[in-house]
């Protein structure tokens, strides 16, 4: 809670949260990151380039329940830089899901 407390009212909370990223990214701590991302993303006007970060995250830990949750979140919100690789994602994911 720490982290968005702090960054809701900054005007450089994307500057953090692409900083924590990197870092978490650095150190290889892909469980706290992802934790860390999941705070963030319940902030409004989040990019997609920080659900992307978290799907991803969350689909190196083994969570792919919840990268495909925000694959398909990103693939629904129209048109942008991730919507082909939001599509094979969700067919990756949905492959690895079904027995």
């Amino acid at each position: 809670v720490f982290f968005t407390s702090k960054l809701k009212y900054s005007v450089y909370w994307q500057l953090e949260a692409y900083r924590l990223a990197i870092i978490y990214k650095k150190s290889a701590k892909y469980s706290e990151m992802a934790d860390k991302l999941e705070e963030i993303v319940r902030l409004p006007n989040v990019p997609t380039t920080i659900k992307a970060i978290l799907a991803n995250t969350q689909k190196k830990v083994g969570n792919y329940r919840r990268a495909l949750e925000l694959w398909i979140e990103i693939y629904e919100s129209g048109p942008n830089e991730y919507t082909d690789t939001a599509e094979n994602e969700i067919k990756s994911l949905r492959a690895k899901l079904t027995p």
